[in-house]
């Protein structure tokens, strides 16, 4: 949740650098524990954040790029590892119970314990039990942010989905999508409409069928309003009285028929009685707001005559919220909701971002609002009860901030699930408590990714769910709050690890990164009031862990910070290193540490062969774009890679000579490029300085040959943008995304091409899956070469172990296991496979009713 405007950030950060002033915040030195309990996410920036760096220096990202980028990608060859079923591929850990901004919400109407739910970046999700637990409908969508979902009032086989997340434009074409998916059997399949695959269809916000007849649907998108006569097949766009903008959403009354509301941004609410053939508006007969953006409106399912609206400010404060009983001819201000803690108007200055509004299935005057947090009317909006905080607070029941989707279930109106930047949250008792139902929901949005030395805990960054760390299973923990960043483990002693927030606001723990034990280490680098740094940075800046001392870290702003004494103490080791932007990537040496290298904001590069005595400016043959990271070769430090984001160049590139000369590393072989996407990560193969792997905005690639040629290393994560990749001592690669959690590889990276461990040992796919629920066990086929003890376990989507199983192998062959799965209910469990102490495979189970 965003507190400040940018804007006053902005002012309140040059400032602070100007004067170098060395502020100290009340309450906050580095022996102050930090948090989770309030430290607040700020959605806004870390959106802007993400899309600055993609953008720079055109401005804009070329029109189609993601759908060139896929075409490009079905034309590479295939990656070695897709080419057998004994590759490896990845598995994921979770977060299973921490999930990632969920934009929209709709249920089947004839069982409303079915729902699905569109995130911001981790496609389409279904759950058939209300919420309990949670699977994934289509890994490889073109596109996996969904903004919009719609089921067909008679026929809940077919399901429309919105693609784009509108409502954060201010990431431009990386919160684009373009076009509206239909599966016609639940979710099982979908295909891109062909009719909705033009820039008419960028940002659908919102999907309504009319409830008298679903031929007829609505699509407001950023081109205004479109119109279907035949289930979505064909398309026009409507134009009323208002020129080419963005359409906010569609309200079809749901006891007269014909008539529909809709609000386009900025201008007003409309209204339809012929089914949405012919509009006539802006209706403004008692609304005052003015100088307002988005619209949110709620129609009474009970009596369509009733509908509210909720009015954002250009400032994104609320600028009003109106009620009319007459189908909009007049209208009627209530009360705007507020916070019973400190009396903010509920959208907090972000509405834009975060609005909505439903009413109770069978009392019109029962309204709910949602900004920051949850609010309900049972007066038609005269007074209002605050219904959720987003820190605990006493008498409020807790919902993660940011509300998107409110859904009433239709036949038990005491239950209501919301959408938030933390998932879906659920009541049965009408709002006087919650409970999280997020389980199996894997739609957190990373920045990091560090696991530790020796086993699966990792402990990452995330926007809106501070920094997250996991210890067993695919459960997690947020041990910080806010808008999580860079992380790092000492591998030589890994109950130490670090963290920061926003701005650089540098956080240790000593005792594993449990929630409570992070406390501040900024001595030495300037402290603002809000906890960050005053100097100059990113949003998220970088900081690197020495790989030969695990005591020495380096912090980038517009210079550089070194500590010697694992962050006890800071001390300034460059100029400016930036060009007026800030540092963006950092790498450092393993064969001699002395040797740094630095990427920055403006694409301008420096190194230091002298432990940061003296630094040299490197840039020949580098395009001018953001740097994302860094890596040096491990055993020779002249030689490092960089990775660039934005457009029109290439993504990675190398030198072998401190940064004297760099070249294109982006492939020279048409097949076998990197497709034209924004590059975030890179990392050395842990056994031979040949093969890198970088993580894109369209997934991971591989290269065998230093570079001169790519392919696709996506099997079993999908299309999810990669922020981070790291590989562990034992070779094993980790992949934090931006929207499906965290995977690691199957295997370890130090196997050889065809792993020996896959030779010695295998597991075959599982059978029946999905399994019917009811039937108590299933099939794993296993493939051992040598004699070996195997544990086979069982966990269900919240971590909890179900069920173990030990064996023993004897003699090579091919056996099949069969492996009670006991007690459970429809949703997504996890089988582990341990041969010996060592987990080798991760597989998901299904029960399905």
């Amino acid at each position: 949740m965003k507190i400040a405007t940018i804007g006053l950030r902005a002012a309140l950060m040059a400032a602070s650098a100007a004067l170098c002033l060395f502020l100290t915040a009340p309450g906050i030195d580095d022996t102050t524990p930090r948090t989770a309990l309030r430290a607040h996410d700020r959605p806004g920036e870390a959106d802007r954040f993400f899309y600055a760096q993609r953008v720079w220096p055109y401005g804009s990202a070329p029109a189609g790029w993601r759908e060139d980028a896929m075409e490009h990608i079905r034309r590479m060859r295939p990656a070695p590892m897709q080419k057998t079923a004994d590759a490896w591929t990845w598995v994921s850990l979770g977060p299973s119970n921490i999930a990632g901004r969920i934009r929209s919400l709709a249920m089947d109407p004839t069982n409303p314990a079915i729902l699905y739910a569109g995130s911001a970046g981790g496609g389409i999700w279904k759950t058939t039990d209300a919420g309990t637990t949670w699977r994934p409908l289509d890994d490889f969508l073109p596109n996996l942010r969904i903004g919009s979902i719609a089921v067909h009032p008679t026929d809940p086989s077919t399901v429309l989905a919105g693609n784009g997340e509108g409502f954060v434009l201010w990431q431009d074409s990386f919160a684009y999508g373009r076009g509206i998916y239909r599966s016609r059997d639940a979710g099982a399949t979908w295909e891109l409409i062909p009719a909705t695959a033009i820039p008419n269809f960028e940002f659908v916000f919102d999907i309504a069928f009319d409830p008298f007849d679903p031929r007829i649907v609505l699509a407001a998108t950023k081109a205004g309003i479109m119109r279907s006569s035949d289930g979505g097949d064909s398309w026009v766009r409507l134009r009323v009285t208002f020129s080419a903008i963005r359409g906010m959403m569609s309200v079809f009354s749901r006891t007269t028929e014909g008539l529909v509301y809709c609000s386009i941004e900025g201008v007003g609410i409309f209204r339809s009685t012929d089914h949405g053939a012919t509009w006539e508006g802006p209706k403004v007969s008692g609304i005052t707001a003015t100088n307002f953006s988005r619209i949110q409106l709620a129609a009474a399912p009970s009596n369509g005559d009733v509908v509210y609206a909720a009015f954002t400010a250009t400032d994104e404060s609320c600028a009003g919220v109106y009620r009319s009983s007459n189908r909009g001819d007049t209208w009627t201000a209530v009360t705007i909701p507020r916070s019973e803690l400190d009396g903010d108007d509920y959208m907090r200055e972000q509405g834009q971002y975060n609005s909505v509004l439903t009413v109770h299935p069978t009392n019109p005057n029962q309204v709910w609002a949602g900004g920051i947090d949850l609010y309900r009317s049972t007066n038609g909006g005269s007074t209002w009860k605050q219904m959720s905080n987003w820190y605990p607070a006493a008498g409020y029941g807790y919902v993660h901030a940011d509300q998107h989707a409110l859904l009433f279930n239709h036949k038990t109106p005491a239950q209501l699930f919301a959408a938030c930047d933390g998932g879906i949250y659920r009541t049965n008792t009408s709002g006087l408590s919650w409970i999280d139902a997020n389980a199996g929901l894997v739609t957190t949005q990373f920045h990091s990714g560090t696991p530790h030395p020796t086993n699966d805990v990792v402990l990452g960054g995330t926007i809106d769910n501070g920094n997250l760390r996991v210890s067993s299973g695919p459960s997690w923990l947020d041990v910080t709050g806010g808008d999580g960043g860079a992380t790092a483990i000492d591998y030589s002693d890994p109950r130490i690890m670090y963290a920061e927030l926003y701005y650089l606001d540098f956080m240790k723990s000593t005792l594993s990164g449990s929630a409570g034990t992070f406390q501040s280490k900024m001595n030495g680098i300037p402290r603002s009031a809000e906890g960050g740094t005053t100097d100059r940075c990113a949003f998220l800046p970088p900081f690197e862990m020495d790989p030969s001392d695990p005591k020495v870290l380096y912090a980038g702003t517009y210079r550089m910070y070194r500590t010697t004494n694992a962050a006890e103490l800071w001390t300034p080791v460059s100029p400016d290193l930036s060009n007026n932007g800030f540092i963006t990537a950092i790498g450092v040496s393993k064969s001699n540490p002395s040797v740094v290298y630095t990427g920055s904001s403006s694409g301008v590069v420096y190194v230091t062969t002298n432990g940061g005595g003296n630094w040299t400016r490197v840039t020949t043959g580098l395009p001018v774009r953001y740097i994302t990271d860094l890596a040096v070769n491990p055993t020779d430090p002249a030689v490092a890679y960089i990775t660039f984001s934005g457009f029109r160049a290439g993504h990675v590139y190398k030198t072998s000579n401190f940064g004297a000369q760099w070249t294109n590393a982006s492939g020279s072989d048409t097949l076998a490029t990197l497709p034209d996407a924004p590059a975030n990560t890179i990392v050395f193969h842990p056994g031979n300085t040949s093969k890198l792997y970088v993580g894109t905005d369209v997934g991971v690639f591989m290269t065998e040959d230093g570079g001169a040629t790519w392919t696709p290393a996506n099997s079993a994560m999908g299309n999810v943008t990669i922020a981070d990749l790291q590989v562990r001592k034992d070779g094993t690669l980790f992949a934090a995304t931006h929207g499906r959690g965290v995977f690691k590889s199957s295997y370890s990276l130090l196997d050889t091409q065809r792993s020996p461990l896959a030779e010695e040992f295998s597991v075959g796919a599982l059978y029946p899956n999905p399994l019917l629920r009811g039937e108590n066990s299933f099939v794993l086929p296993i493939r051992v070469e040598k004699p070996t003890e195997v544990t086979v376990q069982m966990y269900d989507a919240n971590g909890r172990k179900m069920n173990e199983l030990r064996r023993s192998f004897e003699t090579p062959g091919s056996y099949n296991t069969i492996m009670p799965l006991g007690a459970s209910s429809s949703g997504i469990y996890h089988c582990v496979v341990l041969r010996g102490e060592k987990i080798v495979s991760v597989r998901k189970l299904a029960v399905t009713e």
